[in-house]
C-alpha cells in the first residue's frame, strides 16, 4: 500500500521508544496488515485514523502515520473540452487512507499587464484564493496548507507564463466536421490521463527511489507499443534480479519488490510504464 520505509524516515520526529509491557494493550486495538520480514524490520499496523509502524531493535520503536498525512494534490489545466467556458486550473486532492478526495478549480484571466490570474489572484504574488474542497478530515492541517502554499508559490508561479500564452492564444479551433467519435475519444483519452495520473500518487508511495530507479533501468530498453507488452512487468524486474543479486542498491529487499511487482494491477502496470519509460507520441 505504501512504503513503509519512507515513512518512517519521513516522520523520525514521532518516533516513541515502548516498553514491552506497553506493546499488547496498544497493539491489541489495531489490526496487523504487514509482518515484519525479519529482526530490525517495520511491522504495520492500522488504527481508523493512523497506521503503527512497528520496529523491534534493542527496545520495540513505534512510529504512528496520522491517514489525514497521507493526501496528495494534484494540478491540471481544465478548458472548454472538459466543459468550461472559461479556462481554469483544478486541484485535485484525494487520500488513499482515508478514502476521501475533492476538487476546487481557479478561474484563469489575464490583468493590465498580460500578467496570469487564478481566481483574481497572482500565482505566488498575492494570498492563496480561498478554496473549498469540501468536508475533507485533512485540509485543515498545516501540511495540508503548506503543500498548497509551496504549489501556489512555486509550481504555480513557474507555470505562469504557459498559462498566460495560453490565454492569449484564446479559444482552441474546433473543427466542424468534427465527429462524434473523435469527441468520443478526446473523453477517454482525459479519463486515461486522469487514472494514471491518480495510480501514479499511489505508486510514488509504494516504491522507493531506490527501487523506481531500479525498476527503470531494467524495462528501459523494452517495447510497450501494444497493450498486451505492458502485462508483467515483474518477470523483468526478476530476471535483472536474478543476474545482479550480487550487485543489488543499498535498501532493496528482492523478495518484498517482487510481491509487490506482483500484486499490481494493469492499470498501475501502465501507470508505472508511463512514469518510468513513456511511449513516445
Amino acid at each position: 500500500m505504501y512504503d513503509w520505509e519512507a515513512l518512517w524516515r519521513d516522520n523520525l520526529a514521532t518516533i516513541t521508544p515502548l516498553s514491552a509491557g506497553r506493546l499488547p494493550d496498544i497493539l491489541g486495538r489495531a489490526r496487523l496488515i504487514e509482518e515484519a520480514r525479519a529482526p530490525g524490520h517495520l511491522a504495520v499496523y492500522e488504527t481508523e485514523d493512523c497506521f503503527l509502524l512497528i520496529r523491534h531493535d534493542r527496545q520495540p520503536l513505534m512510529c504512528p502515520v496520522d491517514k489525514r498525512s497521507l493526501f496528495d494534490i494534484t494540478l491540471r489545466l481544465v478548458d472548454e473540452e472538459d466543459g468550461c467556458e472559461i479556462p481554469a486550473v483544478e486541484w485535485m486532492v484525494d487520500n488513499l487512507a482515508t478514502g476521501e478526495s475533492g476538487a476546487w478549480r481557479g478561474d484563469l484571466s489575464l490583468d493590465a499587464q498580460g500578467m496570469v490570474r487564478i481566481a483574481g489572484h497572482s500565482p505566488g504574488r498575492d494570498p492563496l484564493p480561498d478554496m473549498d474542497f469540501g468536508p475533507l478530515s485533512f485540509v485543515t492541517l498545516p501540511a495540508f496548507r503548506a503543500e498548497l502554499m509551496r504549489l501556489w508559490r512555486e509550481d504555480l508561479s513557474e507555470l505562469a507564463p504557459s498559462l498566460a500564452a495560453e490565454l492569449r492564444q484564446g479559444p482552441r479551433n474546433t473543427d466542424p466536421e468534427e465527429d462524434g467519435e473523435t469527441a468520443r475519444l478526446k473523453t477517454v483519452y482525459e479519463r486515461y490521463a486522469m487514472m494514471v495520473r491518480h495510480e501514479q500518487a499511489w505508486l510514488a508511495r509504494r516504491f522507493s527511489e531506490t527501487e523506481l530507479r531500479l525498476i527503470a533501468g531494467t524495462i528501459r530498453h523494452a517495447d510497450f507499443s501494444d497493450a498486451r507488452s505492458c502485462r508483467g512487468l515483474w518477470l523483468a524486474v526478476e530476471s535483472w534480479l536474478v543476474d545482479n543479486d550480487h550487485t543489488l542498491p543499498d535498501g532493496i529487499d528482492p523478495d518484498d519488490l517482487l510481491a509487490r511487482m506482483k500484486s499490481l494491477s494493469y492499470g498501475q502496470e501502465v501507470a508505472l510504464i508511463e512514469a518510468l519509460a513513456p511511449v513516445d507520441a
